[in-house]
């Protein structure tokens, strides 16, 4: 699915700090994982691997309940767009005395999960569950609030190095798929050691490689050697 990418610079010096200084015990390093799951995210769309196997497209949706209607809710998110998420009688409600879509109201802020061909989940509250973070995440797109308002759009792709170049970064992620991804030549390597480029990480090395919307990455991190 769509999420209208914008082309806007990395989250730079304090996304590269991150994951300097903090353990990737979730797949990804705590601090990062807060900054795609915090109150900046406007949406995201994640890809986790499934108990099956299979890959499940995970759509997220943050903002307040402006409309309701039997068959849907529409929420505005924080960058002011107006989004329109289909209930119906698969839906579940999980917050402070609400259990039902019957039970919501306008104003209220909340969390849509949409897993591809299953039913709108809605959570009360603002909080983005960071399991879809974890060790499962094959590949994230997020859309953040930036300064001014502005949309900063990322992605994330998380798999094992087939092959490195100058320019380009080979990745086998966990569902199979064979992704090439554009690497700036002058993109940092966090846990790889002093000398290592990104154009000389080993065939088996498993990464997590960030960059802006379809521009080339300017930072990959070194989880360790495959599978």
């Amino acid at each position: 699915m769509s999420m209208a990418p914008r082309r806007i610079a990395l989250l730079g010096v304090a996304l590269v700090a991150a994951c300097a200084a903090a353990p990737a015990a979730f797949g990804l390093p705590r601090a990062v994982i807060n900054q795609f799951t915090g109150a900046r995210v406007i949406r995201a769309e994640v890809i986790v691997l499934a108990a099956d196997g299979s890959a499940q497209d995970t759509r997220i949706d943050r903002g307040v309940i402006v409309l309701l209607t039997p068959a849907t809710v529409t929420l505005r998110e924080s960058n002011g767009d107006i989004v329109p998420v289909a209930i119906g009688a698969g839906t579940q409600v999980q917050g402070n005395r609400v259990s039902s879509p019957g039970q919501l109201r306008r104003g209220m802020r909340v969390v849509v999960y949409q897993v591809a061909g299953q039913p709108a989940q809605i959570v009360q509250g603002e909080s983005i569950n960071a399991q879809f973070f974890g060790p499962r995440m094959v590949r994230a797109e997020v859309l953040l609030l930036g300064a001014g308002g502005a949309v900063q759009d990322y992605r994330l792709d998380r798999g094992v190095v087939v092959s490195a170049a100058s320019g380009t970064l080979t990745v086998r992620e966990s569902n199979g798929d064979t992704v090439p991804l554009p690497v700036d030549p002058a993109a940092q390597v966090q846990g790889g050691g002093r000398r290592v480029t990104a154009a000389t990480l080993r065939r088996g090395t498993r990464v997590v490689v960030y960059r802006s919307a379809n521009a080339p990455a300017e930072l990959v991190q070194v989880e360790g050697i495959g599978p």
